[in-house]
């Protein structure tokens, strides 16, 4: 009996292990701050067109001239250029409680419940941090990036739009 009980345990601290994981790597695909944003408890609670009224900033930037910078670069490059602009990017927006609801190309759109000020200070902190991106890419021999940021604060309807087998927030 003992055996089985330290079986059944071990068991269950494995399945708890994986079903974190699994958590863990979901949510690098979908922002669970919408969860409870959505009063729900859970990511399986979640259904296509749930939605609530709320008050967020929403913060959208992009790299002016893109298109052009792309065009110079092989899609390698260009893929690991946007990449390493993005993880500059990031953590403004999570040290001032925003998150990124999504990446477009070479453009992001960040929500901030309830608070323009913290959309405010993630735009300034992230114009400090381009500065020094720019430092590092003038070192390197390459051009100076430019970016654009707005900010919307206001009502707006946080919800799930698509089709039952895809949706997003």
């Amino acid at each position: 009996i003992n055996f089985i009980q330290k079986e059944k345990a071990e068991l269950q601290a494995k399945s708890l292990l994986e079903q974190q994981s699994l958590t863990e790597s979901f949510s690098r695909f979908f922002p669970s701050q919408i969860i409870p944003l959505l009063n729900k408890k859970d990511v399986r609670d979640v259904s296509l067109g749930d939605a609530v009224d709320g008050e967020v900033a929403v913060l959208f930037l992009d790299i002016r001239g893109f298109t052009s910078i792309s065009e110079k670069l092989s899609p390698r490059l260009t893929f690991d250029f946007l990449n390493a602009f993005m993880r500059f990017t990031a953590p403004s927006i999570e040290r001032m409680s925003g998150y990124i609801d999504k990446y477009i190309g070479d453009s992001i759109m960040a929500f901030f419940p309830g608070s323009a000020e913290n959309a405010f200070k993630a735009a300034k902190d992230m114009l400090i941090g381009l500065s020094d991106f720019n430092v590092k890419r003038k070192e390197l021999g390459e051009t100076e990036i430019k970016i654009g940021i707005g900010i919307h604060y206001g009502k707006v309807l946080i919800g799930t739009i698509g089709q039952e087998t895809r949706m997003d927030g």
